[in-house]
């Protein structure tokens, strides 16, 4: 969605709950850092006390951003918060599994120290379910890790024996309720009735 738009639906949800809110900036909505930053300090305007930002490079011949720009980009946006006195979280989201690449969990680590170095204030990994590879990347840095849901994802409880800090649901509850649309509107349209829906 438009940036304009996001900054809206975030307004929106921010004035109906009583819990932090944090929003997924994608790559931060440009390649411009004074924009991403503007773009930051719109959002916590608004009443938001998070933001997840993602080292994927879109549209490029590489998957992912060079780590050491990506790391530029965390540092400018936390020594603006700091240096404005703004409270707000800076989920430092590394895709290496995401796009599936060979020396995920070394690219993964790499990239956590080299974000926690530059600031974030939490590293999050998608589509880590091993438990072996969450402890090795748990370990490696200072900075909670947050991972992502999935039917392979080990359960709360083991979670937090793992280390992890974090859990991110995305869209799968959304996705949930649409399959159980799409199959209750298809029930009615067989059985040629309401019944199925009480």
């Amino acid at each position: 969605m438009p940036f304009e738009l996001l900054l809206q639906t975030a307004r929106h949800i921010k004035q109906q709950v009583g819990i932090p809110v944090s929003v997924d900036i994608e790559g931060g909505y440009s390649n411009n850092i004074n924009d991403i930053i503007e773009n930051i300090k719109r959002l916590y305007d608004v009443g938001i006390a998070g933001i997840n930002i993602e080292d994927t490079a879109k549209g490029a011949a590489s998957p992912l951003q060079a780590a050491y720009i990506f790391a530029k980009t965390i540092d400018s946006i936390a020594n603006h918060i700091e240096r404005t006195n703004m409270h707000i979280f800076i989920n430092a989201r590394t895709d290496a599994y995401l796009h599936k690449l060979p020396n995920a969990l070394q690219e993964t680590i790499a990239r956590a120290k080299l974000y926690e170095q530059a600031g974030a204030s939490g590293i999050f990994v998608l589509f880590l379910y091993n438990k072996e590879v969450i402890v090795n990347i748990v370990n490696a840095t200072k900075l909670p890790v947050n991972v992502f849901a999935g039917p392979q994802l080990p359960g709360f409880d083991e979670l937090a024996t793992l280390g992890v800090k974090r859990i991110s649901m995305g869209k799968a509850v959304y996705n949930k309720m649409n399959r159980i649309l799409h199959q209750t509107l298809a029930s009615v349209q067989k059985d040629g009735s309401f019944k199925c829906l009480y």
